[in-house]
């Protein structure tokens, strides 16, 4: 439990389980070009056998994925295969490595599935992707979507530019303004966020080897002034 007032280990008394069916589809003009979609939902179920006051059997089921999209094929063919792309509806996205952009949708409380977390669609996304060769520039709209309870009217847009450097290296910087409920959230109503990152694995010879680095910067007058960082070496 987060909060105190019980001493037992509660940890085997919980169980959660979920059900996630799909159906995506496409459709490919004689241009190349493609119409694509997908429907999917999500049945959750917490069995919680905790006292009251830390929870109870809870269950939700509502839909997932139920976005349509369309991009450009080969059917601009010095741009490249897909340099456009526009996708509208309940659907996922993520910004880099998902350091600050990645799961849209939140999970526990009246709706169960705390761990198993089986949502990540944003509740409303609207993302335009152009990627000219070795250039990406991407605008997107992301509402979230929050548990009834906690309801904060988060949603954000946002401006995305990504250079890759070869097929091992990746550039990327963007900006992000957010808006909430300011009684809910004073700090995220009017947020400004910077962000800058870079992805490589500079060794051909060891693909496995790589690094990455992210810095984000979060401004919002006297209500919010933070920083964070990230730094990673893999093999």
């Amino acid at each position: 439990p987060k909060e105190p007032g019980v001493d037992d280990d509660l940890s085997d008394q919980w169980f959660e389980g979920y059900v996630k069916p799909a159906l995506s589809s496409a459709y490919t003009f004689a241009s190349s070009s493609e119409l694509y979609g997908k429907v999917s939902v999500v049945g959750e179920r917490t069995y919680g056998s905790v006292p009251a006051e830390f929870g109870e059997d809870v269950s939700s089921f509502g839909p997932e994925d139920l976005f349509i999209g369309w991009r450009s094929g080969e059917s601009i063919e010095r741009l490249g295969e897909n340099a456009l792309d526009f996708v509208v509806g309940r659907t996922q996205y993520r910004l880099g490595h998902g350091f600050l952009l990645f799961d849209g949708a939140a999970e526990g409380g009246t709706r169960g599935g705390y761990w198993s977390n089986a949502r990540k669609a944003f509740a409303f996304a609207a993302i335009g992707r152009f990627k000219p060769g070795a250039h990406m520039i991407e605008s997107f709209y992301l509402d979230k979507d929050e548990l009834e309870e906690n309801e904060s009217d988060s949603r954000l847009w946002g401006a995305n530019y990504e250079y890759a450097i070869g097929e091992s290296t990746t550039l990327g910087v963007t900006y992000m303004r957010w808006f909430a409920d300011p009684e809910m959230q004073p700090g995220r109503d009017g947020l400004n966020v910077f962000n800058i990152r870079a992805y490589t694995a500079p060794l051909p010879d060891m693909p496995d080897l790589s690094f990455e680095f992210e810095y984000a910067s979060e401004r919002n007058g006297e209500a919010l002034d933070s920083n964070a960082w990230t730094l990673q070496g893999a093999y």
